[in-house]
């Protein structure tokens, strides 16, 4: 059986400083445009000159503020004059244009739905794929919706080397496994406090980030905020039982097991469970993948696991697990969902939406393959071919949309509307066209969309 947590002896690792605004680009192409407060150039004189006879209102510009459609975050590369570049751009949902483009190594980008803020994990050291003592710098943001760009930084700090992509944004607290040390095979889970990262909080942003050892590196980590109102949350981890104690044979040779972990309001120390949990069995090598509705008045408010096939069973699995306590959730109880044909017998973790009473996208990995899930009946499974293999996939929920992005070789940045028929039969659309145009010489890495929690879209 694994041990599971040390979480004594945490280490304070930093804190950030004072405010301070980044240059960063503020649109396609990269330029730098500095404003003041109110949006004009601030090296004008705001003096009215008297003799100066008035303008033709004919002919000036008018100011059509932008309404919110979501957004959509990726870090990828470029090809230019200097050669490869990685870039972080943004994108409008509604037809895949993109809204603005700066220079940018990133390794890990989150998105926090009830205050409004992004926070890029910018890799300052190598490149999108962090190694261990690579040195991260956080940026903390907010998305000008009326202006379509990025306001200036909210605050920025050095935090622990993130080991994977995955970043759980609790109530005003991030957590992800992090490098303990220069090697890689030690881990610890990393909380970063952003209490006062908000532009409504009267102090400066000083967020702190802390350690607790893990005793190896999660299958998956999922988590939901405590509340809307207290900070916090819970953290789901999945292990596989340590090979020396599988028992089994072939695709259920193995325990998978969960472990719970309660993140206290004011910026505790974690709470760890004793004893993981048996909540399943897969084998040796078998890759299981968990993601977590946004647990806050939402349809999908369970930890979804997600088990490949095996050699007997043609079956999927989706084990819902309680996001507060890591255990099987009923309802909704553990269903299953047709795996007929198969490439890697494997999974990459799902999307999810929130509408039709909670939909999963579960993506098979190495292939152009998608299952689509339903939480709850009648809604029908479907088996769905993206043309190329995306390495993940993310819903876009303000046009129900799928974002498949891929790069091997050549790239794509797809999006496939979703939509139900009569019948309760699921149909999945790809976007062209007028009303999907990326920008062609982006080669995705990561994607990451908004999903609101404290005002999200109504569902179609």
């Amino acid at each position: 059986m694994l041990g599971a947590v040390t979480a004594a002896g945490c280490t304070l690792v930093n804190s950030f400083g004072e405010l301070k605004q980044s240059p960063a680009d503020t649109g396609p192409g990269g330029t730098d445009a500095k404003v003041d407060s109110t949006g004009t150039d601030s090296n004008v004189d705001t003096g009215v000159d008297t003799n100066v006879p008035p303008t033709d209102t004919n002919d000036a510009e008018v100011f059509v503020p932008r309404v919110d459609n979501g957004l959509i975050v990726i870090e990828g590369e470029v090809s230019e004059t200097a050669g490869k570049a990685q870039v972080l751009s943004v994108l409008d949902p509604l037809d895949g244009s993109e809204l603005a483009r700066e220079h940018m190594v990133v390794s890990a980008i989150a998105y926090d739905g009830l205050n409004d803020l992004w926070f890029i994990f910018e890799n300052t050291t190598s490149g999108f794929n962090p190694l261990p003592g690579d040195v991260i710098k956080l940026h903390v943001r907010q998305w000008d919706v009326p202006h379509g760009k990025w306001l200036p930084d909210l605050s920025t700090a050095t935090v622990p080397t993130p080991a994977t992509s995955s970043v759980v944004v609790l109530h005003d607290e991030l957590a992800y496994v992090a490098y303990r040390n220069a090697t890689f095979t030690d881990f610890s889970l990393a909380l970063v406090d952003t209490l006062d990262a908000g532009p409504a909080k009267k102090t400066p942003p000083t967020p702190l980030s802390k350690l607790y050892d893990l005793s190896a590196l999660p299958l998956s980590m999922a988590g939901v905020p405590k509340s809307t109102s207290g900070s916090g949350g819970d953290l789901t981890f999945l292990f596989r039982q340590a090979t020396a104690a599988c028992t089994g044979t072939g695709d259920s040779a193995c325990n998978l097991l969960s472990l719970h972990a309660a993140v206290p309001v004011g910026y505790a120390d974690p709470v760890f469970d004793a004893t993981p949990k048996v909540v399943g069995t897969i084998s040796k090598d078998s890759g299981v993948t968990a993601r977590a509705g946004t647990g806050i008045g939402v349809s999908v408010n369970s930890v979804m696991v997600t088990i490949p096939r095996t050699d007997v069973d043609s079956n999927g699995t989706v084990i819902p697990l309680n996001p507060r306590t890591s255990v099987i959730d009923t309802p909704p109880a553990t269903f299953k969902f047709p795996m007929t044909t198969v490439t890697s017998k494997a999974l990459n973790p799902p999307a999810i939406s929130d509408c039709h009473d909670g939909v999963l996208f579960i993506p098979e990995l190495l292939s152009s393959r998608v299952f689509v899930v339903p939480v709850k009946a009648p809604l029908k499974t479907l088996e769905h071919n993206l043309t190329n293999a995306a390495q993940a996939v993310a819903w876009e929920p303000y046009t129900e949309t799928l974002i498949a992005p891929f790069a091997s070789g050549s790239f794509e940045i797809a999006a496939w509307s979703f939509t139900i028929d009569v019948a309760f039969a699921p149909t999945m659309t790809k976007r062209k066209g007028a009303t999907w145009h990326p920008p062609t010489d982006l080669s995705p890495n990561l994607v990451r969309t908004k999903i609101s929690i404290s005002s999200p879209p109504p569902c179609k």
